[in-house]
């Protein structure tokens, strides 16, 4: 699976990516820097566009997910310990379409087995 990934760009911006002063004993020496002005390194909030991809291959996702992101909608970071009602998540039931339910367990079978809360194993889904 790790060689389905491997052709993907360098990813300055990936969620797992130190910043340039990260563990540095010195703080006016960074401890990564790139050889390209400009560049931004790491983002602890945000997953970046190649996250995605790397997940989405890894996870399986049918091609047909890729179709529901959108790149240039709002993206508002939701912090959640999946112990709150709905983790901040709003269904309109006004509409048709995709709505968030909560569940307790692995997903699918290619889906994590555990989870980051207080060991309930809830996960939100977006049903589609």
């Amino acid at each position: 699976m790790w060689t389905n990934i491997q052709g993907l760009p360098y990813d300055y911006t990936s969620v797992t990516h130190v910043g340039p002063f990260e563990h540095a004993l010195d703080l006016k020496k960074p401890t990564v820097s790139s050889k390209y002005p400009g560049v931004h390194f790491g983002d602890k909030m945000n997953l970046s566009v190649i996250d995605i991809q790397k997940l989405r291959t890894l996870y399986k996702c049918p091609t047909e997910a890729v179709n529901h992101y959108v790149a240039d909608s709002e993206y508002r970071p939701v912090h959640c310990t999946f112990d709150l009602p709905m983790c901040e998540l709003v269904n309109d039931w006004t509409l048709h379409g995709d709505k968030w339910i909560k569940r307790r367990g692995a997903v699918t079978e290619n889906a994590p087995q555990t989870d980051h809360s207080n060991g309930n194993g809830k996960v939100m889904c977006n049903e589609y």
